[in-house]
Formats: structure tokens, C-alpha cells, sequence
């Protein structure tokens, strides 16, 4: 072994404290692992939800917009969508999970919009749009969750895999050498004062 530690007693209990901190790192990383599966999963559940919730709420829209297209001329249905043209209060908040911090989309309260027509169907245009709008953040914010837990398993399970098939056994061939190389130094010793005292 070229990297091969000197055979002394101090570097033995040395490699021993490496190779036990090592397990323990790779405990600590299968867990992190597990629980950032756990979370993958719950994440991609919700996420399939919201996709379906998002399906139903834009079918909905594009058929109030084709009612709309009907009774209503394009400048009016235009007009309208400009008036309701406004921000929806939200807040990014960050949740921890594993170290990992995740996205989560909190919205505001928000007041009921007042929208310049007099239409209602134009009102329930815009209120079904809106509601898309909330629907496509909700999606994006889990998908991004999602990417973000993801890349963290990868990361870790590398980790993982590195101290499982690298780190450790290399670590326990140098322990095993150094105990090797430290058993045949007393087994000399020993036969060398064996002869030492027949003499």
C-alpha cells in the first residue's frame, strides 16, 4: 500500500475513531435521506393535486371566456382585463426540511377585486382567471420544492455512496494492515526473547 499510515498503536486508534465517525456519518446521511424522501413524495402527491386543481380551474375559465367571446365584444372583454391588471399579495416563506429549504407560497389576505364593468359575466371572466393565476403559483412553488428536494437526494445519496464503497472500506483496509503489521512486530518480539532466554 503506497498511502499505507505508519503501523503504530496511536495511528490504529487513530483509523478506529475515523472509520467510527464515518458509520456514524453514514447513518446520519441514510437518515437525511429517508426523511427527504419522505418529503419528495408528499410534495409529489400534493403537486399531482394541484395539477389536477389547476386542469379544472382553466377548463372553467376558457369556457367563461368562450361564453364571454359571445355576448361580449373583444375591446370590452380587453377593457376588463386591464382594470383587474393588479398584483396578488403573496409571500415566499422557507421551510426547513433536513437542511433543506423548501419554498412554500403563503398567500395574504386579499379583498374581494372590484372590477370596472358592469357586466357579470366579465366579473366572473376575471374571478375564474384569477383563480388560475392561484392555482398555476401554487403549482410552481411545489414544483420548485420538488426540483429542490430532489437535486438533495442526489447530492446526498452520493455522499452516501462515497463514504459506503470509498471512504470506509478504504479505512478498514488501513486498519486491518496496521493491526496485521502491529501482530507480527509482537510475534517477532516475542520470539526474539523466546531465544534471547534459552540463550
Amino acid at each position: 500500500m503506497s498511502d499505507a499510515p505508519k503501523p503504530t498503536r496511536s495511528e490504529l486508534l487513530r483509523l478506529r475513531k475515523r472509520v467510527k465517525l464515518a458509520r456514524k456519518g453514514h447513518d446520519l446521511l441514510k437518515k437525511k435521506q429517508d426523511a427527504l424522501m419522505l418529503e419528495f413524495f408528499r410534495l409529489l402527491k400534493d403537486s399531482q393535486v394541484r395539477h389536477h386543481e389547476l386542469h379544472a380551474a382553466y377548463k372553467i375559465a376558457d369556457r367563461r371566456m368562450r361564453e364571454a367571446r359571445a355576448v361580449e365584444s373583444d375591446v370590452r372583454i380587453r377593457a376588463a382585463a386591464l382594470a383587474v391588471q393588479q398584483g396578488h399579495p403573496a409571500k415566499i416563506m422557507l421551510r426547513n426540511v433536513a437542511g433543506v429549504r423548501i419554498p412554500e407560497l403563503v398567500r395574504e389576505h386579499e379583498t374581494e377585486t372590484v372590477y370596472a364593468t358592469d357586466s357579470l359575466m366579465l366579473h366572473e371572466l376575471g374571478t375564474s382567471y384569477r383563480t388560475v393565476v392561484d392555482h398555476t403559483l401554487d403549482v410552481a412553488a411545489r414544483e420548485t420544492a420538488l426540483r429542490r428536494v430532489l437535486a438533495e437526494i442526489k447530492k446526498v445519496k452520493r455522499r452516501s455512496l462515497a463514504l459506503e464503497k470509498i471512504l470506509l472500506p478504504r479505512l478498514q483496509a488501513q486498519e486491518l494492515h496496521i493491526r496485521l503489521e502491529l501482530e507480527e512486530r509482537a510475534r517477532e518480539e516475542f520470539v526474539r526473547l523466546k531465544k534471547r532466554k534459552r540463550n
